[in-house]
């Protein structure tokens, strides 16, 4: 993840809404998948949005992964493209903010087990040892209790 993306995307989700709908439409204008789809993890930082306003941004977003080439559409992909040093806790925790506003169903439960099968996987030794993978069963068990289990 290169710094420019990380800077486009919390300046795209700072100010009112209508001004946030307009940076999105530009990121998408100029495929800017990447920084579109850091900008849905800094969703949570503006306390000005509504829950029905950060639903209709996040569906834009998901609308926009056909327009934009590049699109890094779903979180595993975002946690593998980051260094290997940064690919820990803080990479997982953000994608486990970005699933809780996915729709819950079949994308959502695809998700979590790609993210808990790369922890297991064996090109990430560091990680299978940390206590970040409890992290990730627990925010697995979390996410789906809260929508599946009633």
């Amino acid at each position: 993840m290169r710094k420019k993306d990380i800077i486009e995307a919390r300046e795209a989700m700072k100010g009112t809404y209508p001004e946030i709908l307009r940076k999105l439409n530009a990121l998408i204008a100029i495929g800017r998948g990447r920084a579109l789809f850091t900008a849905v993890i800094y969703i949570e930082d503006n306390k000005t949005l509504t829950t029905s306003q950060k639903q209709y941004i996040l569906n834009k977003v998901e609308a926009a992964q056909h327009e934009c080439r590049r699109f890094l559409y779903i979180g595993w992909r975002f946690v593998w493209q980051l260094p290997v040093e940064m690919r820990d806790g803080v990479a997982y925790m953000d994608t486990f903010r970005y699933i809780r506003y996915l729709p819950a169903g079949r994308q959502q439960f695809r998700l979590l087990l790609k993210l808990i099968k790369m922890a297991n996987h064996e090109s990430n030794p560091d990680f299978i040892k940390s206590s970040y993978k409890k992290d990730l069963y627990y925010d697995a068990y979390r996410v789906l209790r809260n929508y599946y289990i009633k």
